[in-house]
């Protein structure tokens, strides 16, 4: 990967991994912090869009989805190709890590089996995506197509 992807991938992830660890692991759940926004995104969606299936536990399970495809994507980024399958592992592991910390430390937090699945989902569509990327620039710029290093 050259140098400025790695740079850039950083500066973005960094600021994006302290927001996701704030959000996760402090006392308070994005209900209680941001109500409004969540009331505005359900309103959108069920009234703008029409989406009348849209209630606060279908937008979670989304969230949970989509806030962990960043991880992946970083994950792919900044793994070597030559160890591309530890990119699949990062989300999950980090996601792992948070629920568990949830469930132990933080009595107002719950740890779900769902979040961590949905999480690793994300995750995975993330790092899967950027590594299909990856592997197609390789193969635009005369090396091997498939993920080796």
């Amino acid at each position: 990967m050259p140098r400025r992807s790695v740079t850039t991938a950083l500066v973005i992830g960094i600021p994006f991994l302290a927001f996701l660890l704030v959000l996760t692991i402090s006392p308070q759940g994005l209900q209680d912090r941001f109500p409004v926004v969540l009331d505005a995104v359900l309103d959108f969606g069920r009234h703008t869009l029409g989406w009348t299936w849209l209630g606060f536990t279908a937008l979670e399970k989304i969230a949970n989805v989509l806030v962990f495809i960043p991880v992946g994507v970083l994950a792919a980024v900044l793994v070597p190709l030559r160890v591309w399958p530890l990119a699949l592992f990062v989300g999950p592991a980090l996601s792992a890590i948070i629920e568990t910390v949830q469930g132990l430390a933080l009595s107002h937090r719950s740890a779900t089996l769902s979040d961590l699945l949905l999480n690793s989902l994300g995750a995975t569509v993330g790092a899967g995506i950027t590594l299909a990327v990856r592997a197609l620039r390789r193969s635009r710029e005369g090396g091997p197509a498939k993920l080796e290093g």
